[in-house]
């Protein structure tokens, strides 16, 4: 949590920077809810790019999920339809690293439960952290080095 609100943070300060104003910088952060995509994302916005680049871009950076995905879905074969799509929707580099560290650790403890408390957390002070980036925007200082949290976040997982 300490390494995604400072990304949050700057995800905020970027859809400030590119133009976006608060309902729209939460609109993106709740419907495409990944970092590094979003920065990418927004980066291109704030350079006028065209739009099909700016969602190419966002899905070429995602393509990782999709190994996730076929990691982490046995996992939750059982569940239903529904409640695995609501899962997917969370999904994280953060969400399937501790999820899946604890699945083979602990056989027996309920996985969506333990996903969905992992990953819901995550959404909430990504979603929190974001808002406080288009607030705070240019209010915070360079000095900060809020960017620094980006690779700091990859390099712990």
């Amino acid at each position: 949590m300490l390494g995604i609100a400072p990304f949050a943070l700057v995800a905020g300060i970027a859809a400030v920077d590119a133009g976006l104003g608060l309902a729209e910088a939460v609109g993106m952060s709740v419907i495409v809810f990944a970092g590094a995509s979003q920065l990418a994302a927004l980066e291109l916005l704030g350079e006028n790019a065209p739009l099909a680049v700016v969602v190419g871009t966002a899905a070429v950076i995602n393509l990782r999920m999709l190994m996730y995905s076929a990691s982490i879905a046995p996992h939750f074969a059982d569940y239903g339809r529904r409640l695995r799509a609501g899962l997917a929707y969370l999904l994280t580099d953060q969400a399937y690293a501790l999820s899946v560290a604890e699945f083979d650790e602990n056989p027996e403890r309920s996985r969506w439960r333990y996903y969905l408390g992992a990953a819901a957390s995550l959404w909430i002070v990504w979603q929190v952290g974001t808002v406080a980036g288009v607030v705070l925007g240019a209010n915070v200082p360079d000095a900060w080095g809020l960017t620094f949290a980006v690779p700091l976040v990859f390099l712990a997982l």
